[in-house]
């Protein structure tokens, strides 16, 4: 009884926190609001944090609000992937791979690592499809019920909470199709892609110059990302699992601005976004 009473105010805390769509107040015409261009990235973001608590305190109520928040975002994108984001077109460089033992007098020629660029030319950016954030959401329902610590039928009644609400009746969602976009052409994107041992992936955006911009990461281990504008000391430099980072670009009309992720002693799979 005990457990169902704190179950009970857990998921209502959290779903009420990482799942509601307040009003708000906000004048259609300002453009200087974050929240209108970082939306998507924000919510990713949020929502992998909490499938990380999730899984670490065997917390269902953490999936639960980490599946509403993706399941937000696939009505904000119409059920459409995100645009995939185009590599800097810059080689990969690995650490050197170890040169083989010659057998009997036969020179072996050193195997390459998987990624890295033969003779300086750029390597094939290889991304991966990344799951529709539906089928991400589902996959979250399913880690919900696998931990097993909720009756079923508690649990399925939220989640069957979870997947009636309605997100694009919202004045949030209609004021964020009027600002979708402006931040970065074309509107959000993301690739997701694997990055050898000591190896980095390099990213030029081009962001509206003076409105608000926004890059979030996600990493199955602890990668380098580095933002900043070519010429200009670095606006971020840190080594994270998960990063989400947002600021105003300056400029006349637009900001080309370098995104570089640095894999240390681990090769590393990770979706970086960018809105």
């Amino acid at each position: 009884m005990k457990w169902r009473c704190l179950a009970v105010v857990a998921v209502g805390c959290l779903l009420g926190a990482a799942l509601s769509v307040p009003a708000r107040a906000q004048d259609t015409d300002n453009k200087g609001k974050e929240e209108f261009y970082g939306t998507i990235t924000r919510d990713i973001f949020t929502a992998a944090e909490l499938a990380d608590f999730g899984k670490k305190h065997k917390a269902p109520e953490a999936y639960l609000a980490a599946a509403g928040l993706l399941l937000k975002v696939h009505a904000y994108t119409d059920g459409k992937p995100l645009p995939t984001l185009e590599p800097a077109g810059e080689p990969e460089v690995p650490k050197k791979a170890k040169a083989e033992e010659p057998k009997k007098g036969k020179r072996v020629k050193p195997r390459a690592e998987k990624g890295s660029a033969a003779k300086g030319a750029p390597a094939k950016a290889e991304a991966s499809q990344e799951p529709t954030f539906q089928k991400q959401a589902e996959d979250l329902f399913k880690a919900a019920r696998g931990l097993k610590v909720m009756k079923s039928r508690e649990l399925e009644e939220m989640i069957r909470a979870v997947k009636a609400r309605t997100y694009t009746l919202t004045k949030e969602y209609k004021e964020y199709k009027a600002f979708a976009g402006r931040s970065i052409e074309g509107g959000p994107k993301q690739i997701s892609r694997k990055v050898q041992v000591g190896g980095s992936h390099s990213y030029l955006i081009r962001f509206q110059a003076n409105e608000p911009a926004a890059v979030a990461l996600k990493s199955d281990v602890p990668v380098r990302i580095r933002v900043g504008v070519p010429g200009k000391p670095l606006l971020l430099d840190t080594i994270v699992t998960t990063s989400r980072f947002t600021w105003t670009p300056e400029g006349n009309l637009s900001s080309n601005v370098k995104v570089e992720v640095q894999s240390k002693d681990k090769a590393a799979q990770y979706t970086f976004f960018a809105n």
